[in-house]
């Protein structure tokens, strides 16, 4: 985020947030999970709730080692226009590896709306909106699907997902933000 000087009451100078740096995804780090804050970090809530839904789309019941799988970040709410996400997969809570990344995430099949971050001292790479991403198509609906290769290991891995229904007015007021996990097993080679 960047400061810019903006005149206030009275001739003296504040300095104001300029959100739209992050219009390209949010930093790594805010899925909700292993500790992490989510994207309400940054975005405030508008007075009532909106409705609205955060699924996962084409997660296997169980995984199998080496396996590419497609896989669906799906927020939805009537009258939603601007959406954004932050997706993270790592070996579950109570396994040898937990927190640490589990598998690949790829931008295949969607390059222009979803893009990858690394956090270098977590060893986790982030999925993550684009700022075309952003868009919503069809009304009420925002889609970003990535290529998850599952890791070679039987461990169970979690996929931690944040979403913005963004009120776009380019600002982080009036956002609400979503979130959900899903638990998948490997299977027994």
């Amino acid at each position: 985020m960047r400061l810019i000087l903006v005149p206030a009451v009275g001739a003296a100078l504040v300095a104001a947030p300029v959100f739209s740096d992050l219009a390209d995804g949010p930093p790594p780090g805010h899925t909700g999970g292993f500790g992490e804050p989510t994207c309400a970090a940054c975005h405030q809530p508008p007075a009532a709730s909106r409705a609205g839904t955060l699924e996962l789309a084409g997660l296997p019941a169980a995984y199998r080692a080496g396996e590419a799988y497609e896989i669906t970040v799906v927020s939805a709410s009537p009258g939603l226009t601007r959406a954004g996400f932050q997706m993270a997969v790592r070996f579950a809570p109570g396994t040898a590896l937990a927190g640490r990344q589990a598998g690949l995430i790829s931008t295949t099949p969607d390059p222009l709306r979803t893009l990858l971050t690394p956090d270098s001292a977590l060893a986790i790479m982030y999925a993550h909106h684009s700022l075309e991403g952003t868009a919503v198509q069809p009304a009420g609906r925002a889609r970003w699907t990535v290529r998850w290769t599952a890791p070679v290991s039987s461990q169970p891995v979690v996929f931690h997902v944040a979403s913005v229904l963004a009120s776009d007015d380019n600002s982080p007021l009036d956002d609400e933000v979503r979130v959900t996990m899903a638990v998948v097993p490997g299977s027994i080679p």
